[in-house]
C-alpha cells in the first residue's frame, strides 16, 4: 500500500489504478526467503562441518588472517573492471547508453568492496595507527584491525549504502545543473517576453518585429512529443520535451550548440535531436525518424541538426509552425527579443496585460521528461537502503553486544567505564568514516563517466549540503548501532559479566 502511494504521487502509475491484493505473491515471497534461509544456512556451515573441533575452537577465538585466494583474487579482478565501465563506455556507446553504463559501473565497485570489505577496513584502520594518540585510540584501532572480518560484515553495506545513495543522488544533480547551465548559457536574446497566463499570442511576435530597434524576435513554443523507432523486432519508444522554433531567428536569439547538421534547413516535415536522443535513437543528420506530435499526428521527419543543449531546451527542435498547429492552445510559450538599448518594447506589449519584458534570466530548463522513472528509482533505492540500514544496525549490535566479556576485562585489569565508552566511540568513528572514504571512492568512477557522457566533463555536480546529509545518515545508523549496545553491555558489573557466555 505504502509503495502504491509513493509511485502513485511520482507520477508512476495513474491516479485511478487500483490496488488489488492476492496471495501469490505472498507466497512466492516466502518460498523465496525459505529457499535464500536455506542456501545461506548450507554457505555458512559448509566450512564449519569440514574443519575439526580445535580448528573451530581457534577460528571463534582470532579471525582469520587471510581471504580466501579466489574472494581475494575476484575482488581485485573487479576494481579495474568497474574503472573500465566508467572510462571506456561513456566514451564507446552513444546517447543515453553511455550513461547507463557508467552506472552500472557503481554496482560492480561495490560488488568488489564486499569481496574485499575486511581488507579495506584494515587498510583504513593501518592508515589511522599511524598517527599518534591516547590509550584509547590505541584500543580502538587494535580492535577493529584484529575484528576486521567481523566490523567489514556492518560496514561493507554502509558503504553499499554510501555509494549507491552517492550515485542516485549526485547523477541527478548533475543533470539538474548541466540543464540549468545549458539555458542560461544558450541564451544570446536580450529579452525575453513572457506570460502570466497559458501562453503568448502567436501575432505578438509580428508586432515586436516592427517596433525600432529591435533586430530578431524568436518565438518559442513547447510540447511533448514521442519518438519511435525499430530495434530487432520490437519498435522502441522515447517520451520527450520539444520546443518550436523559428529557424531565422535562432542565430541571433539562442545557441543550441549545434555539433552536425544546420538548423536553417528547419522547415517542413524536418526535426533537429539533440546528442544524446539522437545517439539513442541511433539517428544521424540525413536519416529519419518518426515524431508523433501533441495531437497525435505521426510525422516521418528528416534530421537536419545535431545539437549539444538537449537538457536546457528540449530534445527534440521542430519547426515553429508544425509545433502551433498540432497543439490545443495553439500559443507560445517565450518570445526571445534581441533589440538595441533604445528599443521601447511596452508600447507594443499595451494590449497584453498579462505579458511582461524580463532579462535573458526568465528562460529555465526544459522540464525534465523522466521524472516518474526518477519517482521510481529513488522509492526502489530507499526501500534497498532501508534494508541496508537494518542489516548494518544487526550486525553491529550483536557485534558489540557479543564483547561483554572483553568490556569486563578491560575493566578488571584497570580500565575505566569512560575509556571503555570511549574506545567504542572511536571505533564507531572508524567505521563510518571508512564507510563514507571508500563508498565515495567506490561511487566516483561512476559519477565522473555519467558526467562525462552527460556534458563532456569529468566533474560531477556535487552540492556539499546534500553529500553532508550522506554522511550524517551513515553516522546516525552506525554511532547508536555501536553506542547503545556498549551501555547495555557495561551495565552488569565486571566479575558478573566475565562470567557470562559468550
Amino acid at each position: 500500500m505504502l509503495l502504491h502511494t509513493v509511485f502513485t504521487a511520482a507520477g508512476a502509475l495513474p491516479s485511478g489504478f487500483s490496488l488489488v491484493i492476492t496471495p501469490l505473491p505472498v507466497l512466492c515471497a516466502l518460498l523465496i526467503c525459505v529457499l535464500a534461509a536455506r542456501v545461506g544456512g548450507w554457505l555458512a556451515a559448509r566450512r564449519a562441518a569440514k574443519v575439526s573441533a580445535v580448528e573451530a575452537l581457534g577460528d571463534v577465538a582470532v579471525e582469520p588472517k587471510k581471504l580466501g585466494w579466489f574472494r581475494l583474487s575476484l575482488g581485485v579482478l573487479l576494481v579495474p573492471a568497474g574503472l573500465a565501465v566508467a572510462i571506456v563506455l561513456p566514451i564507446v556507446l552513444p546517447g543515453e547508453s553511455a550513461i547507463d553504463g557508467a552506472a552500472s559501473s557503481a554496482l560492480v565497485m561495490v560488488i568488489a568492496v564486499g569481496l574485499l570489505g575486511p581488507k579495506l577496513f584494515g587498510g583504513v584502520a593501518r592508515l589511522l595507527s599511524r598517527r599518534p594518540g591516547d590509550v584509547t585510540r590505541f584500543l580502538a584501532i587494535a580492535n577493529s584491525r584484529a575484528r576486521a572480518r567481523r566490523l567489514s560484515a556492518a560496514t561493507t553495506p554502509l558503504i553499499m549504502g554510501v555509494t549507491m545513495a552517492s550515485a542516485q543522488l549526485f547523477s541527478g544533480t548533475t543533470l539538474a545543473a548541466t540543464a540549468h547551465d545549458q539555458a542560461a548559457d544558450g541564451v544570446i536574446a536580450d529579452h525575453v517576453v513572457t506570460s502570466d497566463s497559458a501562453g503568448i499570442s502567436p501575432g505578438l511576435a509580428e508586432e515586436l518585429r516592427k517596433v525600432p530597434g529591435v533586430r530578431a524576435v524568436g518565438p518559442i513554443a513547447r510540447t511533448s512529443t514521442i519518438l519511435t523507432w525499430p530495434d530487432g523486432d520490437s519498435t522502441q519508444y522515447r517520451v520527450s520535451t520539444a520546443q518550436g522554433v523559428d529557424p531565422a531567428a535562432v542565430p541571433d536569439t539562442m545557441n543550441l550548440d549545434v555539433r552536425r547538421g544546420d538548423l536553417s534547413d528547419l522547415t517542413g516535415s524536418t526535426v533537429a535531436l539533440s546528442r544524446l536522443v539522437a545517439g539513442t535513437v541511433g539517428v544521424d543528420v540525413g536519416d529519419r525518424v518518426d515524431v508523433h506530435l501533441g495531437d497525435g499526428t505521426v510525422k516521418k521527419a528528416k534530421v537536419v541538426a545535431v545539437y549539444e543543449n538537449g537538457l536546457g531546451f528540449g530534445d527534440v527542435t521542430l519547426p515553429h509552425d508544425v509545433v502551433l498547429e498540432h497543439t490545443t492552445d495553439h500559443l507560445d510559450e517565450w518570445l526571445m527579443v534581441n533589440s538595441d538599448r533604445e528599443a521601447d518594447l511596452s508600447a507594443a506589449l499595451k494590449a497584453y496585460p498579462t505579458v511582461s519584458v524580463r532579462d535573458a534570466g526568465a528562460v529555465t530548463a526544459a522540464p525534465t521528461d523522466d521524472a516518474s522513472d526518477s519517482g521510481m528509482s529513488l522509492a526502489f533505492n530507499a526501500v534497498l537502503l532501508g534494508y541496508l540500514a537494518i542489516a548494518v544496525v544487526n550486525t553491529l549490535v550483536m557485534a558489540t553486544i557479543s564483547r561483554r566479556r572483553e568490556f569486563a576485562l578491560l575493566r578488571l585489569v584497570g580500565t575505566r567505564t569512560s575509556q571503555v565508552r570511549s574506545m567504542m566511540r572511536k571505533e564507531a568513528g572508524i567505521i563510518v568514516l571508512c564507510a563514507v572514504v571508500v563508498g565515495t571512492i567506490a561511487a566516483l568512477p561512476s559519477l565522473i563517466g555519467m558526467s562525462y557522457a552527460i556534458r563532456h566533463s569529468v566533474f560531477p555536480s556535487i552540492p556539499p549540503l546534500m553529500y553532508l546529509g550522506i554522511v550524517s545518515a551513515a553516522a546516525a545508523i552506525a554511532w547508536p548501532a555501536v553506542m547503545l549496545p556498549t551501555r547495555l553491555a557495561l551495565r552488569p558489573p565486571a566479575v558478573e559479566a566475565i562470567a557470562q557466555p559468550e
